[in-house]
């Protein structure tokens, strides 16, 4: 048998119980655990909303932010990648903004199938993305920046009677070995814009 596990109007999951001589009572005893388990994930399944942006379902900023500031704190290795979109101005400008949008939405669930769930990856401002990757190599990081930038160049959005955009982004990646947090993301910025003067002759939509 099994229980449900109500949060308000919503079932939040079910709660499944063995097989038991007196069904009934162990029902009853087993209502308050329930209803605390219901809670929990109704309070989990909030919490990650607020983390996330609605858009392209990423980690949002400020998480990005706390789980950085954390990971400094306690002097655990990570590395760093930076990711900004190029033209993607030109994408909203000739295409509308509406389709701007499926490309931001699609490079979030690239970014997603991509990788571990013990990556962080998260939108950090309206065309600059970011993943935090625990204790990670150089050579892994640079295959992850790869692998990124291969699922990027492979999204296609259909749109009416025009070719469908370009979508590529530009990548800089730092390792916390490699200085303080500020001096990290400086770092990471700056290989970010050596690699977006690398591609300054391409174009793209």
């Amino acid at each position: 048998q099994w229980i449900p596990l109500w949060a308000q109007t919503a079932m939040e999951g079910i709660l499944v119980v063995g097989p038991s001589p007196d069904a009934g009572r162990a029902r009853s005893l087993l209502a308050p655990v329930a209803a605390q388990c219901s809670l929990a994930l109704h309070n989990a399944r909030l919490y990650e909303l607020a983390i996330t942006d609605e858009l392209t379902q990423v980690y949002q900023r400020r998480y990005y932010d706390m789980v950085l500031r954390d990971l400094v704190e306690k002097k655990e290795a990570f590395g760093l990648i930076l990711i900004d979109l190029n033209e993607f101005k030109l994408i909203n400008d000739t295409l509308g903004h509406a389709v701007g949008d499926r490309v931001l939405k699609a490079v979030g669930g690239e970014m997603k199938r991509c990788l571990r769930a013990s990556d962080l990856p998260a939108r950090i401002g309206g065309d600059e993305f970011a993943v935090i990757l625990p204790g990670e190599t150089t050579d892994h990081i640079e295959r992850v920046v790869e692998k990124l930038r291969a699922a990027f160049a492979g999204i296609v959005i259909d749109v009416p009677d025009r070719p469908p955009p370009r979508v590529w982004g530009s990548f800089g990646y730092g390792f916390s070995r490699e200085g303080d947090l500020a001096a990290l993301k400086e770092l990471a910025d700056q290989r970010l814009y050596e690699d977006k003067r690398r591609s300054k002759g391409q174009r793209g939509t």
